[in-house]
């Protein structure tokens, strides 16, 4: 028996609660140049009610900007700091975001 499309419907489900919970969990970020700036030169501080990973799906548009201040400086290195630094993400938030990045790739 395989549990390859059993885990990817758990991985689905989990991203599907994921962005319901970021949509409801209170007071969003700025999504201005401005707001994104503001929260790197902050030291990435994820704001009260919010989660890295929720943050984190919240930049994916940031990765493929063409404003290397959002993509490399913001979203980049917030990944860095929060998921290779500071280990703020679960091993499920992990596989939200490598599938939520492997489709910006075309997989």
């Amino acid at each position: 028996m395989t549990f390859g499309p059993i885990i990817n419907a758990v991985e689905t489900f989990g991203f599907i609660v994921l962005g319901f919970v970021a949509a409801v969990a209170g007071p969003q970020p700025e999504h201005s140049r401005a707001g994104w700036v503001a929260l790197a030169k902050g030291g990435f501080t994820i704001p009260n009610g919010r989660t890295a990973v929720a943050m984190l799906i919240e930049m994916n548009t940031l990765l493929e900007s063409p404003d290397p201040v959002l993509r490399d400086d913001v979203a980049f290195s917030a990944a860095e700091r929060w998921i290779l630094r500071e280990h703020r993400l679960s091993p499920p938030d992990l596989r939200t975001v490598l599938q939520l990045w492997t489709r910006n790739c075309g997989g």
